[in-house]
């Protein structure tokens, strides 16, 4: 009588549930048999499930007479919405010959099977929606759990923190690139041509159009430094006007040059050394204009410098279609060594006093 009355209560408690049909060889008393779908694979092949407790389950198929009280592991699959659970449970097959059914005996029901079948058959029961978290997340050792979920909340800040860092990493390098093309657009010009440290002192140039013929850059005062070959067939020599250390200025011997075009570079034993500029005469209002220059030697070092105003005259006063020679005096002496390096040069306009600081930021950092 009470093997008859258990799944009349069960279907008192809830309407969806079915109870299968006593199994071959099962007590219904002991643990009800549920009408959960489910699939069963045994050695690759499929069978469908007609029902399952906490210690066995039928299924139903053409099952192979040789599986009669075999024991095989078989897989268990439950097909929800979304997802599919499956379990491994290890059986003792009941499966009488010809009966096309068969009884699936656990052999261990307290097996690591057990939290997760026990979950859907209550959730069956109970009608509820079966999520994939709360099976999936089951676990006979519950301490353990701890230290898991906190080992993933440290990762999951860890990924918090570094996602940050670099959301700000990004952004920094894109204000900098916004402001960096800004100041290169409204507060700096690169010049096209290098600048070259020489010494102060002056130039000699060719007073018409020829043929170098005849150069000493180490003449004394008075003697010969050039002389050319001039195109109206007449030789024109020029003399050292002081006692200096002469440098060509690129022309030599044998080369043709016109009138105005720089021969001889002449400065004092102990003159300073300076940066010369070789340049378009549109560069020179740039370079009268210019707040300050700097230069960039090859080795990173960077030097501030200011325009001349003699030379800035000379060149704006000469008559010359060629490009004009600007002498840039820099804020600290130069050392010896420099002598011939060349250099990059930018000039950089006058900012307004807020700008200050921006300005000052890009040059420190060679922008």
């Amino acid at each position: 009588m009470e093997a008859d009355r258990q799944p009349l209560v069960l279907e008192q408690k809830v309407d969806h549930m079915t109870i299968a049909p006593p199994l071959m060889g099962t007590d219904p008393a002991e643990h009800p048999v549920l009408g959960l779908p489910f699939a069963a694979e045994i050695d690759g092949r499929n069978y469908r499930g007609e029902g399952i407790s906490l210690t066995r389950a039928e299924i139903v198929g053409l099952i192979d007479p040789h599986l009669d009280a075999a024991s095989r592991l078989v897989t268990l699959q439950f097909a929800f919405d979304g997802f599919t659970v499956a379990l491994a449970v290890e059986c003792v097959i009941d499966a009488p010959s010809g009966a096309g059914r068969a009884v699936l005996a656990f052999r261990d029901p307290a097996g690591d099977h057990l939290p997760q079948l026990r979950h859907l058959l209550n959730s069956w029961v109970a009608g509820d929606v079966v999520a994939m978290g709360p099976v999936l997340g089951i676990s006979t050792q519950r301490p353990a759990a701890k230290p898991k979920a906190a080992a993933g909340e440290g990762r999951s800040l860890i990924r918090r923190l570094a996602g940050g860092a670099a959301l700000a990493v990004l952004t920094g390098v894109l204000v900098l690139s916004v402001a960096r093309i800004g100041y290169a657009r409204l507060y700096a010009v690169h010049m096209p041509v290098a600048g070259q440290v020489m010494a102060q002192g002056q130039t000699l140039r060719a007073v018409a159009a020829g043929q170098i013929d005849y150069a000493n850059p180490n003449a004394a005062q008075g003697e010969v430094a050039f002389s050319l070959a001039t195109v109206a067939g007449t030789s024109v020599s020029i003399a050292m006007p002081c006692d200096c250390a002469g440098q060509l200025a690129g022309a030599g011997v044998g080369d043709t040059v016109l009138a105005g075009d720089p021969v001889m570079s002449l400065a004092a034993k102990d003159a300073p050394l300076v940066m010369g500029l070789t340049t378009p005469r549109e560069h020179l209002f740039e370079l009268a204009a210019a707040d300050h220059l700097t230069a960039t030697f090859p080795d990173g070092v960077r030097l501030t410098l200011h325009a001349d105003p003699a030379s800035l005259t000379q060149a704006m006063g000469s008559k010359t279609d060629q490009d004009v020679t600007v002498l840039l005096l820099p804020e600290q002496p130069l050392a010896a060594e420099r002598q011939g390096q060349l250099a990059q040069l930018t000039i950089i306009r006058p900012t307004p006093r807020l700008m200050t600081p921006l300005v000052d930021f890009m040059e420190d950092f060679g922008f």
